[in-house]
């Protein structure tokens, strides 16, 4: 049987090259150098590896004893003297260790803490904490006396010698990586992940995303966005969809869009409002509708424009009602009368027109044209041939009217200029029979004979 003699002593130096250390022997100050230290468990290529460095001391009286300066990481160590070689086979506390709990902490399980104050450990509970010295945590576990389950806990009410305290250092970057997944977070809080697979994310309950600032969604191919219940967007300022292609909005109830300001319609092609009940715009301030090329306004049944003032249908050229078709060449119209109820256009052209001009009949256009002017696809090429002879109409009508005035304006002219004459000549001749009068001595009037 081999004899082992065992010793206390502290280490003074740590060679983690070589898994040695120097240590000074408690009970009379002897040094020895190049100690091994005996491991748990290790191989050429396994094992644990755990060779913390310490304050040198400056001389080995300081060395000695055991109760160095406090202020200093102190290591003791058990020394086993085997077949003529010391070897460390194990440490002891400090009588003032940070680690060291009270009583009620009996089965609270340090698994490690490490130089920079970075620890693992297991609560009497069973709720696990890895925590940073920077600051950052993973927990899992409960409620504890220095706060909630999701919050560090502090050990300093639980240090029997109250001394417990972690060294405090700059905030990490967290990364977890894989071959095609990475997150980051940065310091700061900026937060990137990055994956070459796909993404699922399920939650039974409900659901909230709040961010402080802008938000960025950018979708390589199709994007579906679908509820069970209602879907509401709300922005205080303005809002914009933009697409490269066509947009649809489809409902299968009623669709509602209310601004509280000004709203708008733009488009560089056609515009479609297809509805297959009734459809219905209510406006409380003006409205304006405006196009840079044809409208048409088509209803199967009864089409009504009505306001509580005066309604004012306005054209640049050519304004046509499509009963058959109402053309009115005048500048302004007001009907105050029954409303006109016909299918003939002539008779709908005589009643409204007859004043102005000659009645352009549809048969005559017809006869110009050749059109078939009954086909709704030609109303483009009616409107453009109407509003031709409607022009013309009307520069004949004010040329017409024109020499109308200026005959009626000489007339007038020489009436006057008659009417002086005979007046002159009246006067003329009452004269001369004045005169006449008083040369004879005659006397005319009452009392005269």
């Amino acid at each position: 049987m081999t004899n082992m003699n065992l010793r206390f002593a502290q280490v003074v130096a740590v060679w983690p090259q070589r898994r040695c250390v120097e240590i000074v022997y408690c009970d009379d100050g002897w040094r020895e150098n190049n100690v091994p230290v005996l491991n748990w468990f290790v191989s050429s290529d396994t094992g644990a590896w755990s060779m913390h460095n310490l304050p040198r001391p400056p001389s080995e009286l300081e060395a000695g004893g055991l109760h160095p300066n406090d202020e200093e990481r102190t290591t003791l160590a058990m020394v086993a003297k085997v077949e003529g070689r010391s070897v460390v086979i194990g440490f002891i506390p400090h009588p003032l260790s940070q680690i060291m709990f009270t009583e009620d902490q009996q089965d609270r399980d340090l698994l490690w803490r490490h130089p920079s104050g970075t620890l693992q450990q297991i609560a009497p509970d069973g709720s696990y904490e890895f925590h940073h010295t920077g600051g950052a945590y993973v927990r899992i576990g409960f409620d504890s006396e220095s706060g909630p389950a999701d919050e560090h806990e502090d050990l300093t009410p639980y240090g029997a010698n109250e001394n417990w305290e972690l060294p405090k250092n700059d905030p990490p970057t967290i990364t977890i990586v894989t071959e095609t997944f990475k997150a980051r977070i940065r310091p700061g809080g900026d937060t990137l992940i990055e994956s070459g697979g796909n993404l699922e994310i399920y939650y039974t309950g409900n659901g909230t995303v709040k961010l402080g600032g802008n938000a960025t969604v950018h979708v390589a191919g199709s994007a579906d966005v679908s509820a069970g219940g209602p879907i509401t967007v709300q922005t205080p300022d303005n809002a914009t969809v933009t697409a490269g292609g066509d947009v649809t909005a489809q409902a299968v109830g009623n669709a509602r869009i209310a601004a509280g300001g000004d709203a708008s319609v733009q488009a560089a092609g056609a515009v479609k409002v297809n509805a297959g009940g009734d459809l219905t715009a209510q406006i409380v301030g003006d409205s304006l509708i405006s196009t840079g090329g044809d409208a048409v306004v088509r209803a199967a049944g009864t089409t009504k424009v009505g306001g509580g003032g005066p309604v004012a249908v306005a054209s640049s050229e050519l304004l046509v009602l499509d009963a058959k078709a109402v053309l009115v060449n005048c500048e302004a119209m007001v009907v105050t009368g029954d409303i006109i109820e016909t299918s003939s256009l002539d008779d709908m052209m005589e009643a409204i027109l007859g004043p102005v001009g000659d009645v352009v009949t549809e048969a005559a256009l017809e006869a110009m044209t050749g059109l078939d002017l009954g086909d709704p696809g030609e109303m483009a090429t009616r409107m453009r041939i109407a509003a031709e002879l409607s022009a013309t109409q009307a520069e004949e009508a004010a040329t017409t009217a024109a020499d109308a005035a200026q005959e009626q304006a000489a007339k007038a002219q020489a009436d006057a200029e008659a009417a002086t004459a005979d007046t002159q000549e009246h006067a003329r001749l009452a004269k001369e029979s004045s005169d006449k009068a008083v040369g004879t001595g005659q006397r005319t009037g009452p009392g005269y004979s």
